[in-house]
């Protein structure tokens, strides 16, 4: 209202006296300027304003109003049209004066009433959560699929030496967050990991829905060396293609990782080329698993080529998972003998891989030759795993001359094979004159027969301790052998796959979860549970020394006394 009343009369003022200038009406308005208390006319507008503020403006407005129409016409228009304005505006500032005065007074009614409500329910103290919503003035609730540093923090499992693994696998967070990790995460996880007090050194994403963008700026952002603590990644069956692959040689010097699982991402063979180059400029990787990644023949060459000597040669992969060699065309038949031929010429020209993993590739008999050959100018491998392929009577024959000439081998997993009793009391000549101590040959055609001639060359100058026979054919003769070892310390129960029981006075076999065999649990990440357990404390883990263990006989009460979880 100040600035209406300071403006509109200025000019309204201004017009009136140059009207009355050109009408010679000079002595008219000096009488009306002597009236209004012989002011200028700019003081006396304002006077009347601030008369219209106090509501009594109208009887003094309307008789200066007549005065001036006697003089002049003019003058009354102008100032009728003010009026009309500023008792508008009058009426709109006193409305909206009473509203807010009503609006503070219900508010301030609402506050007393919800103070009152508050100090009521302060007394009652039944439902605590209600009541610490009312406190607090109720804060919205976080997403319950949110992935943030709280839960991250849930899922942290802390070991005794300071350091923490990071377990999310799909199948536990869908359980309970009814999604699974996705690209959209991984700025928390990042975040998380460098922002952690404890050192986090396993990251595991196993069975979730990451693509290649994910994928990249997870590399960049803690994959690269100085950028985070991670040296263990397992990131199988994602969604990972073959550009993932290519940002990973790019930055294959700069990558600390020691543990690293693609398995299960259909990148394909020019996923493979790639991978090559990352294993001949990677300097750290010891554990590397690449099975079912829809690989064809040409992509094996190489990759197999990247671990020969001569050929850029990788000193530094002790574990070698090629496993479950599957094209991504489902019509490409490819010949295991060309496949064979190169893990013949990788275990002749390299000396650095202890462990080499070659399950599910539909190997056959005549391949075995293959293997036979290059193992006999290898020096350095302890483990090989041919299980589930299709070798035979025949190819269990080679593999046991082999043994009867005493290598370095000492596991040997040759399970799912469809070995018979031929094959088995073929293996009875060469295991005695070798170095195994663990055999795996369950779920083949083998029956008491094949299984006794087995166990007959079980006491030999290197005891066999891991024996895995469940899925063939055991009868009363084959347990009554086993019960006899197990007496006699020759055998333990805690190595074993297979249970003993009596019915009237008969023993039969019945399948015990191996707790010193857990591989292929750990390997496929799978949950203890069907369904995720609720988080009643955080999951504590001790990291003992690395030491030696000799198993015999004068370990039998050490050996008793382990279970499923502590071996």
């Amino acid at each position: 209202m100040d600035d209406v009343n300071e403006k509109e009369p200025d000019s309204g003022v201004e017009t009136i006296m140059d009207n009355v200038n050109e009408k010679e009406t000079e002595t008219k308005v000096e009488t009306i300027m002597d009236d209004s208390n012989e002011k200028e006319t700019e003081t006396g507008v304002e006077t009347i304003m601030d008369d219209l503020n106090e509501k009594e403006t109208e009887t003094g407005v309307e008789t200066i109003m007549d005065d001036v129409n006697k003089n002049e016409t003019g003058v009354e228009t102008i100032m009728d049209d003010v009026n009309e304005k500023e008792t508008e505006t009058a009426v709109e500032t006193i409305m909206d004066d009473e509203n807010e005065k009503e609006t503070e007074t219900e508010d301030n009614k609402s506050e007393d009433n919800a103070d009152s409500q508050n100090k009521d329910n302060l007394k009652c103290k039944c439902d605590s959560i209600e009541l610490l919503g009312r406190i607090t003035k109720k804060p919205e609730k976080l997403d319950k699929s949110e992935i943030n540093d709280i839960r991250l923090n849930l899922f942290t499992e802390r070991n005794s030496d300071g350091t923490g693994y990071l377990v999310l696998r799909g199948k536990d967070i869908e359980n309970r967050y009814k999604r699974r990790i996705m690209d959209s995460d991984i700025r928390a996880i990042c975040k998380y990991i460098k922002q952690s007090p404890r050192r986090i050194i396993m990251l595991d994403l196993s069975y979730n829905r990451i693509t290649d963008k994910g994928f990249i700026k997870l590399l960049k952002k803690i994959l690269v060396k100085s950028r985070s603590s991670i040296i263990n990644l397992n990131i199988m069956n994602n969604r990972l293609s073959a550009e993932s692959i290519y940002y990973l040689a790019n930055y294959a010097k700069y990558v600390k990782l020691i543990y690293l699982r693609l398995n299960g991402n259909k990148f394909g063979s020019k996923g493979g080329e790639y991978f090559a180059k990352f294993l001949i400029n990677n300097k750290t990787v010891e554990y590397c698993d690449i099975g079912e990644t829809s690989q064809t023949l040409s992509s094996v060459a190489q990759v197999i080529s990247a671990l020969r000597k001569g050929h850029g040669e990788n000193t530094t992969l002790r574990v070698f998972d090629f496993s479950r060699i599957i094209p991504m065309f489902n019509r490409y038949s490819y010949e295991t003998k060309w496949f064979a031929y190169h893990i013949e010429y990788l275990l002749e020209n390299n000396s650095s891989i202890i462990e080499l993993h070659l399950q599910k590739n539909e190997f056959i008999s005549h391949d075995v030759e293959y293997f036979v050959r290059g193992l006999r100018k290898n020096n350095t491998l302890l483990y090989l795993d041919l299980g589930f392929n299709k070798i035979g009577d025949y190819g269990i024959e080679l593999i046991a001359k082999y043994l009867a000439e005493g290598p370095q081998l000492v596991l040997l997993n040759v399970a799912g094979n469809s070995i018979n009793d031929l094959g088995a009391r073929a293996l009875s000549f060469g295991l005695p004159f070798s170095k195994i101590r663990a055999l795996d040959i369950s779920h083949n055609r083998l029956t008491d027969a094949g299984l006794l001639d087995l166990l007959n060359t079980v006491k030999k100058p290197y005891f066999l301790r891991f024996l895995n026979i469940w899925g063939n054919k055991i009868g009363p003769p084959t347990c009554e052998i086993i019960h006899r070892m197990l007496e006699s310390g020759v055998l333990f129960q805690h190595t074993m796959d297979v249970k003993l029981y009596e019915v009237d006075e008969v023993l039969y076999a019945a399948y015990y979860p191996n707790p010193a065999n857990r591989n292929k649990h750990l390997y496929y990440n799978e949950m203890d549970f069907g369904v995720a357990q609720p988080i009643y404390h955080i999951t504590r883990n001790v990291i003992g020394e690395k030491k030696k263990v000799k198993v015999d006989c004068k370990q039998r009460h050490k050996l008793d006394k382990t279970d499923r979880d502590n071996f």
